[in-house]
Protein backbone atom coordinates (compact mmCIF):
# COMPACT_ATOMS: atom_id res chain seq x y z
CA UNK A 1 0.00 0.00 0.00
CA UNK A 2 2.80 2.39 0.84
CA UNK A 3 4.45 1.76 -2.54
CA UNK A 4 1.25 2.80 -4.31
CA UNK A 5 1.15 6.00 -2.22
CA UNK A 6 4.78 6.74 -3.12
CA UNK A 7 4.13 6.27 -6.83
CA UNK A 8 0.96 8.38 -6.85
CA UNK A 9 2.58 11.20 -4.87
CA UNK A 10 5.64 11.15 -7.14
CA UNK A 11 3.40 11.17 -10.21
CA UNK A 12 1.59 14.27 -8.99
CA UNK A 13 4.88 15.97 -8.14
CA UNK A 14 6.18 15.17 -11.62
CA UNK A 15 3.01 16.74 -13.00
CA UNK A 16 2.64 19.80 -10.80
CA UNK A 17 6.21 21.13 -10.79
CA UNK A 18 6.63 21.44 -14.61
CA UNK A 19 3.10 22.85 -14.98
CA UNK A 20 3.88 25.45 -12.31
CA UNK A 21 7.18 26.37 -13.97
CA UNK A 22 5.55 26.81 -17.38
CA UNK A 23 2.78 28.91 -15.83
CA UNK A 24 5.37 31.11 -14.11
CA UNK A 25 7.31 31.53 -17.35
CA UNK A 26 4.18 32.50 -19.26
CA UNK A 27 3.26 34.96 -16.53
CA UNK A 28 6.71 36.56 -16.50
CA UNK A 29 7.42 36.45 -20.25
CA UNK A 30 4.15 36.64 -22.18
CA UNK A 31 4.45 36.02 -25.91
CA UNK A 32 2.03 36.57 -28.74
CA UNK A 33 -1.39 35.51 -27.51
CA UNK A 34 -0.06 33.82 -24.37
CA UNK A 35 -0.96 35.94 -21.41
CA UNK A 36 -2.17 34.67 -18.13
CA UNK A 37 -1.56 34.33 -14.49
CA UNK A 38 -0.72 31.54 -12.11
CA UNK A 39 -4.13 29.95 -12.75
CA UNK A 40 -2.55 28.74 -16.01
CA UNK A 41 -1.36 25.75 -13.92
CA UNK A 42 -4.92 24.40 -14.00
CA UNK A 43 -4.89 24.51 -17.80
CA UNK A 44 -1.44 22.93 -18.08
CA UNK A 45 -1.94 20.21 -15.46
CA UNK A 46 -3.76 17.72 -17.77
CA UNK A 47 -1.02 18.00 -20.41
CA UNK A 48 1.73 17.49 -17.85
CA UNK A 49 -0.23 14.62 -16.32
CA UNK A 50 -0.46 12.94 -19.72
CA UNK A 51 3.32 13.24 -20.14
CA UNK A 52 3.90 11.80 -16.67
CA UNK A 53 1.47 8.89 -17.05
CA UNK A 54 2.32 7.96 -20.64
CA UNK A 55 6.08 8.36 -20.32
CA UNK A 56 7.11 8.55 -16.70
CA UNK A 57 5.05 5.78 -15.16
CA UNK A 58 6.18 3.00 -17.54
CA UNK A 59 9.77 4.17 -17.15
CA UNK A 60 9.45 4.08 -13.37
CA UNK A 61 8.34 0.44 -13.48
CA UNK A 62 11.16 -0.36 -15.92
CA UNK A 63 13.74 1.33 -13.69
CA UNK A 64 12.31 -0.44 -10.65
CA UNK A 65 12.56 -3.78 -12.43
CA UNK A 66 16.26 -3.22 -13.09
CA UNK A 67 16.86 -1.60 -9.66
CA UNK A 68 17.98 1.71 -11.13
CA UNK A 69 16.00 4.08 -8.91
CA UNK A 70 18.76 6.63 -8.34
CA UNK A 71 18.30 10.37 -8.83
CA UNK A 72 20.45 10.31 -11.98
CA UNK A 73 18.09 7.90 -13.67
CA UNK A 74 15.09 10.05 -12.76
CA UNK A 75 16.50 13.22 -14.28
CA UNK A 76 17.91 11.47 -17.36
CA UNK A 77 14.64 9.75 -18.14
CA UNK A 78 12.74 12.89 -17.12
CA UNK A 79 14.57 14.77 -19.86
CA UNK A 80 13.49 12.16 -22.40
CA UNK A 81 9.90 12.11 -21.14
CA UNK A 82 9.86 15.89 -21.55
CA UNK A 83 11.33 16.23 -25.02
CA UNK A 84 10.53 13.01 -26.93
CA UNK A 85 6.73 13.58 -27.14
CA UNK A 86 7.37 17.11 -28.44
CA UNK A 87 9.85 15.80 -31.00
CA UNK A 88 7.47 13.07 -32.14
CA UNK A 89 4.62 15.56 -32.36
CA UNK A 90 6.56 17.90 -34.58
CA UNK A 91 7.69 15.01 -36.78
CA UNK A 92 4.11 14.07 -37.52
CA UNK A 93 3.28 17.67 -38.45
CA UNK A 94 6.29 18.01 -40.79
CA UNK A 95 7.61 20.90 -38.74
CA UNK A 96 11.22 21.64 -38.03
CA UNK A 97 12.42 21.06 -34.53
CA UNK A 98 13.05 24.23 -32.64
CA UNK A 99 16.07 23.16 -30.61
CA UNK A 100 15.46 25.73 -27.89
CA UNK A 101 11.89 24.56 -27.40
CA UNK A 102 12.99 20.93 -27.45
CA UNK A 103 15.61 21.68 -24.80
CA UNK A 104 13.07 23.62 -22.74
CA UNK A 105 10.66 20.67 -22.77
CA UNK A 106 13.56 18.45 -21.73
CA UNK A 107 14.37 20.78 -18.84
CA UNK A 108 10.76 20.67 -17.69
CA UNK A 109 11.06 16.88 -17.83
CA UNK A 110 14.18 17.06 -15.65
CA UNK A 111 12.29 19.19 -13.13
CA UNK A 112 9.44 16.69 -13.12
CA UNK A 113 11.84 13.77 -12.75
CA UNK A 114 13.68 15.36 -9.85
CA UNK A 115 10.44 16.42 -8.15
CA UNK A 116 9.09 12.89 -8.43
CA UNK A 117 12.34 11.43 -7.10
CA UNK A 118 12.38 13.82 -4.12
CA UNK A 119 8.77 13.02 -3.20
CA UNK A 120 9.33 9.31 -3.80
CA UNK A 121 12.36 9.37 -1.49
CA UNK A 122 10.59 11.46 1.17
CA UNK A 123 7.93 8.80 1.76
CA UNK A 124 9.49 5.83 3.58
CA UNK A 125 9.38 2.49 1.84
CA UNK A 126 8.25 0.46 4.83
CA UNK A 127 7.40 1.40 8.38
Amino acid sequence: MREILRVIAALFAATFVPALCVALLITQYPQAGQTGDISKVIELFPKAFAFAVAGGLPLYFLLKRFRMLAWGAFYTWGFLVGCVPYALGTLSLDQQHDQKTLLLYGCFGILGGLASWMVWRAIPDKS
